[in-house]
């Protein structure tokens, strides 16, 4: 009689595995499914017999500057600052208002009125005396408030065009693209640029709208119920100059209005 652990002599029996004890984790795996096929690791790809991580360039990840840049960042280099992007949007603005708008009161637009201008403030030497002599014999010291307002009219177009134009002066370096400033420097200066003519022309639309008001008054022979109109009468009369107003407001560097509006 054979013991347990050995097989019958001519029998057909293959050999018996080895005592469960004696076997080793290596031989007890089962081989699953056809070993030749690759499977496929996220982020790694087969190369010859290794699998080596994917190039970094195949996948793009947004940044954190990416995702937190506003609706209108594609329009502007991203190294730009976000003064940079609201004084050009500011001088886009007063521009677009300068072409279409009517600036002279007979259709106009600012470059014609422009054109006008200088040769308004050419002439006043000579004109203004002429215009003193005989609106204040008219309406006594009112009809030097007619012609201080009108002056104020005449010279707008070129004043604002001056205004936004130097605006942009800077320091003497080149800059490649405007709206990108290369140095520290070079930004510093055109806020100060823009700040300078921010001021200048916030001081001068606020004299123009009250000389403009004051005449207004002498018209209407100091009638102070003409008050509640004159809001509505002047933004009707001169509403493309209202748009240059709210375009002036963009130079002033110290007022980050590109954040407000990207960031909503």
């Amino acid at each position: 009689m054979s013991t347990p652990n050995e097989p019958c002599s001519g029998s057909d029996m293959s050999e018996e595995p080895k005592n469960w004890w004696e076997i080793t984790p290596e031989e007890g795996k089962e081989e699953v499914g056809d070993s030749s096929k690759p499977v496929m690791i996220s982020g790694y790809e087969k190369d010859g017999d290794q699998w080596v991580q994917r190039k970094a360039k195949d996948t793009v990840v947004p940044s954190s500057a990416d995702s937190s840049r506003g609706p209108f960042s594609d329009w502007f280099p991203e190294d730009s600052s976000n003064y940079s992007k609201q004084h050009a949007a500011a001088t886009a603005l007063f521009f677009f208002s300068f072409l279409v708008g009517d600036w002279k009161w007979d259709g106009s637009n600012g470059f014609g009125a422009l054109m006008t201008s200088i040769t308004a403030v050419l002439d006043m030497p000579f004109s203004i005396p002429n215009s003193l002599e005989y609106w204040s014999s008219v309406y006594g010291f009112g009809g030097i408030l007619i012609v201080i307002s009108w002056t104020l009219w005449d010279m707008t177009p070129l004043v604002f065009f001056l205004g936004f134009v130097l605006s942009w002066r800077t320091d003497g370096t080149t800059i490649a693209n405007p709206i990108t400033e290369v140095t520290s420097e070079a930004l510093e200066f055109r806020r100060q640029s823009g700040k300078s003519s921010y001021r200048f022309l916030i001081g001068f639309a606020i004299v123009l709208i009250v000389m403009d008001f004051l005449q207004s008054m002498v018209w209407s022979s100091w009638d102070f119920f003409q008050i509640i109109n004159y809001p509505t009468d002047f933004f009707s009369s001169h509403f493309w100059k209202v748009v240059a107003f709210l375009a002036v407001l963009g130079l002033n560097p110290d007022n980050d209005l590109w954040e407000r509006f990207t960031s909503q």
